[in-house]
């Protein structure tokens, strides 16, 4: 068995002048080498976990993986993304679910699910990651879809930010029936009309430097329209979403110019 999860390490923002140049394609159901490739980077940057009973013959399991893996882009259900750099090295995956009960994922017709998105670990932080998003929302709308729906830890700041910080609603934490998870994940989903809303970033920085937009620790008939809590704080983020608030942005420490604005991630929410 094996266990894959959003697990996206890169910042959301584009640093100037440092976006590597890279070529990303889809993978035809053709290309094997390329899926039995694409696997073997999983395992070994451990995005893919390979259980116990399979440790002693890893190759035989590729390659039967690769064979499962292959009839799921065959049939439409999954479709993969890969980014090599100028060398020809693979650095990035990004996967796309488009049926219903494939990795095990619920989704309704017109909903699309990200179903991971891994890149190398020395080439994080450069903006791969917003371009494989990017890929992977354009092959969910290639195939009709209209929403992106994906789950994210609590503790996986990178990809909150880059999920939120392109349109992502945060809509629900997602249960234990649901997923067995060890820790919280939230569950986010996009209208795939919208535009990445990064130019609200200045917005959210000035209410909270003018003290407008605060951190709460209790949702009652008196909490602003607009407020932040701790994405680690999954009791109050649950409390917020029942009371009809969204979680539409995420912000950070190094975000502001001046120091000790804020002292932690934080994730901005705001009422429906």
């Amino acid at each position: 068995m094996f266990m894959n999860i959003e697990k996206t390490l890169n910042r959301s923002q584009r640093q100037e002048g440092t976006e590597p140049q890279i070529e990303i394609s889809d993978i035809t159901p053709e290309d094997r080498d390329s899926i039995r490739e694409y696997l073997e980077f999983e395992v070994e940057h451990k995005f893919t976990i390979i259980s116990e009973e399979y440790q002693d013959d890893i190759s035989g399991y590729l390659d039967g993986f690769a064979d499962f893996r292959q009839e799921q882009i065959s049939n439409g259900g999954l479709k993969t993304a890969i980014a090599r750099n100028q060398s020809g090295e693979l650095i990035a995956v990004a996967e796309v679910v488009l049926k219903d009960g494939i990795k095990g994922k619920r989704l309704h017709p017109n909903e699309a699910h990200s179903a991971g998105t891994l890149v190398r670990p020395d080439q994080r932080s450069g903006g791969i990651g917003r371009q494989m998003a990017e890929k992977q929302e354009l092959i969910a709308r290639q195939a009709g879809k209209e929403f992106m729906v994906c789950h994210i830890s609590s503790k996986n700041p990178a990809s909150l930010r880059l999920r939120i910080n392109r349109g992502y609603q945060l809509e629900g934490i997602v249960s234990s029936e649901e997923v067995d998870y060890e820790e919280t994940y939230y569950k986010f989903r996009k209208d795939l009309k919208q535009e990445a809303q990064d130019s609200k970033m200045q917005d959210y920085i000035t209410s909270v430097e003018d003290g407008s937009l605060n951190v709460v620790d209790v949702i009652d008939q008196d909490t602003p329209e607009q407020i932040l809590i701790d994405p680690d704080d999954e009791i109050l983020a649950k409390e917020a979403l029942d009371e009809d608030y969204q979680g539409v942005f995420f912000i950070r420490p190094e975000d502001f110019d001046k120091q000790n604005i804020i002292s932690k991630n934080l994730i901005v929410f705001e009422k429906k």
